[in-house]
């Protein structure tokens, strides 16, 4: 090797997102000439020979597949253990990792969760459509050797498909398992930890008869050494900074990751013009209406279905209390880097300068439980025996009943915590390593931007409830918002394509809408687009009477009908076939699903005669009301087929292959 291609080899190896290549012109025009390339496609061939260094440099690589953060999280505390037992490793998104590479790969762990119904994260979707081109040879990937832990949620009807198809993708394309798969469930009592303890034990065991050179035993004194942090902090002067910084520091919202599934430089910067309350003032629960406006030069679109995901900020309190409880002034600025001396491989998610309020208030996620990780950091940093020892037991895979009644059933938040154990003091670069960023919040859209293109309004019920020791908690994104004040403080959001695509442009074609409680929010999104749509077109009531049909439920009208005027008028002018039930009102519960059977025939006479076109969308809680009202369908239709219910369970999964029949719970 000569010295010309040592110092591109040292280039590429050395280079990350914050390091930039400072070369004269001639000098880099020499090399590129030396090697063939032009300006334009030299950063193509150092992507590439990155994406070599790094597969030839690691034991096993971890891909994770994450919509909330929670997958990334298991991954990560994989990496840990792994590096702990001296592994080498490489860590990445699916959506990050050149899957042009996976042949070339020895040792896979996929960790990967479930959304929607039985659909990938939005970081997945890209690498799934590769897996699935029909042209992949069935020993594509029989050098690569792999295991999966799926996380999902045993009540939805497709708990852990994702983990499921790829396990089974994987294997038809040649490639062999050396480690059993693992289906993490957050309906266990401990959540997806009740199986994901015993499947890494399990997994070390398989790894020590492959790698048996690795280390395995006496881990006791690793482990207690404290690990290097992954960032570095640098407390800032004031008078040591800029003007110009402290702008840059204003404009740091900029810098807030793009949620998954949403477009990259889409940001909308809005302000909350209305705030209205749906439910009585006196009533336990509370639902609002909470519509935003956008700058009249931004040019945001959206349709019905389409999701507003919104970046909530935490409690200027919790804030405040937290920062005195470290010593620090929230108006303190600090430089946020990475530890080179850290063996984990990530990227750095901070603004390089940031206030502690912007941190605590915009990027951490201080409001919600942290992970048992945060428990293990913080035992490194407290001199009082029975702190650490309590420390390392809830941390522990032993102490996990422990962990979950204290933090995960009590809602207990990281100030909390210190405030409990109030002997640790624990550094700051080792806090915002052992908590997670802030995760978006998803809201179904209930506006039509045909009635105001720079506005766009949700249908929320704000979250309240009490811990089993009555300690009472408030969701983060919805009290953030009913607090906000209006036409006053930026809310960052972006728009996100739902899973239910409607048929927004033509109020002609039928669809059937099953939306109970805070349900009915995207279909007020389709209803207001279709009237205003009549209007322009000029329809006659001929072609559009009988075309939108709408179930709505909950448990009283007069406290929980949402939008009831603006429905029962357009149901008078036969612009929609409203069909309503009231669980609470009469002595007989009733829910949507026995609407369905109720009026088995209109639906039955809908379904049959508009079989290739009709759709039909059911949106609400994913606990049993989407498997309750899948099964309404087969009722009716079996009773409208005269008891065929082969015929009609044949149907709607037929419906639903063809996604004519879509469900988005949550």
């Amino acid at each position: 090797m000569n010295c010309l291609e040592r110092v591109f080899i040292e280039l590429i190896i050395n280079s990350d997102q914050h390091t930039k290549l400072i070369i004269d012109q001639n000098q880099l025009s020499t090399c590129l000439r030396y090697l063939g390339l032009s300006f334009q496609n030299f950063n193509h061939f150092l992507a590439n020979i990155k994406a070599f260094y790094n597969m030839s440099s690691h034991d096993i690589l971890i891909l994770y597949a994450s919509q909330t953060g929670t997958a990334k999280y298991v991954a990560e505390e994989l990496e840990r253990q792994l590096i702990l037992r001296e592994f080498k490793t490489l860590l990445q998104s699916m959506d990050d990792y050149a899957i042009t590479n996976l042949p070339e790969e020895n040792y896979v762990i996929f960790v990967v969760s479930t959304t929607g119904q039985g659909e990938p994260p939005s970081n997945m979707i890209n690498f799934w459509q590769f897996l699935l081109i029909k042209d992949l040879p069935n020993d594509a990937l029989e050098d690569v050797k792999f295991t999966v832990f799926g996380l999902g949620d045993s009540n939805y009807q497709q708990f852990n498909s994702m983990a499921r198809k790829l396990y089974q993708r994987m294997l038809q394309l040649g490639a062999k398992i050396f480690h059993e798969r693992g289906l993490g469930d957050d309906q266990h009592p401990f959540g997806y930890d009740g199986e994901l303890d015993s499947w890494t034990e399990k997994l070390f065991e398989s790894l020590k008869n492959i790698f048996p050179n690795k280390q395995y035993e006496n881990l006791e004194e690793k482990i207690k050494q404290k690990p290097q942090p992954r960032y570095q902090i640098e407390l800032i002067k004031e008078n040591m900074y800029e003007e110009q910084a402290q702008q840059k520091i204003q404009e740091n919202y900029k810098l807030i990751p793009t949620p998954q599934g949403c477009k990259k430089n889409q940001m909308i910067v809005s302000r909350v013009v209305e705030n209205e309350l749906l439910t009585p003032a006196d009533y336990d629960r509370e639902t609002r209406k909470i519509e935003f406006e956008f700058d009249s030069n931004d040019q945001t679109s959206y349709n019905p279905g389409d999701i507003l995901v919104i970046h909530p900020e935490n409690s200027h309190q919790l804030c405040k209390d937290l920062a005195d409880h470290l010593n620090l002034s929230l108006s303190q600025i600090v430089r946020i880097t990475k530890n080179e001396k850290s063996l984990q491989q990530f990227k750095n998610p901070f603004p390089e300068y940031i206030t502690i309020e912007q941190l605590f208030k915009q990027w951490l996620s201080i409001s919600t439980p942290p992970t048992r990780y945060l428990f293990k950091l913080m035992s490194y940093f407290t001199n009082d025996e029975l702190h650490n020892e309590k420390l390392i037991e809830i941390s522990s895979k032993e102490g996990k009943e422990e962990y979950y009644n204290y933090v995960v059933k009590e809602k207990r938040n990281v100030f909390e915590i210190l405030f409990d154990f109030g002997t640790v003091q624990i550094p700051l670069e080792y806090l915002i390593e052992g908590l997670s960023l802030q995760k978006p919040r998803e809201y179904s859209i209930s506006s039509s931007q045909l009635s105001n293109k720079n506005r766009v309004s949700i249908t929320i019920g704000l979250v309240k409830y009490q811990t089993p020791f009555k300690r009472s908690i408030v969701g983060v994104c919805s009290q953030y918002l009913k607090q906000i004040e209006l036409k006053q403080q930026k809310v960052i959001a972006w728009i996100k394509k739902g899973t239910m695509e409607m048929p927004f442009n033509d109020p002609t074609i039928p669809v059937i809408l099953v939306g109970p409680g805070t349900g009915i929010a995207p279909f007020m999104s389709l209803v207001e687009q279709r009237n205003i749509l009549i209007e322009r077109q000029q329809l006659t009531q001929e072609q559009y009477s009988n075309k939108t049909f709408i179930l709505f439920g909950c448990r009283y009208k007069q406290k929980e009908f949402y939008y009831q005027k603006f429905l029962e008028e357009l149901h008078e002018l036969n612009r929609i076939n409203l069909f309503t039930a009231f669980s609470r009102d009469f002595d007989s519960k009733v829910y949507v699903q026995h609407l369905l059977t109720k009026h088995y025939e209109v639906f039955g006479d809908l379904i049959a005669n508009n079989f290739e076109k009709i759709k039909i969308f059911v949106c609400g809680t994913a606990k049993y009301m989407p498997k309750q009202v899948e099964e309404g369908f087969v009722e009716l239709l079996t009773k409208y087929l005269e008891g065929d219910s082969e015929k009609a369970k044949a149907i709607i999964q037929n419906l639903i292959k063809k996604r004519q029949y879509v469900v988005e719970a949550w």
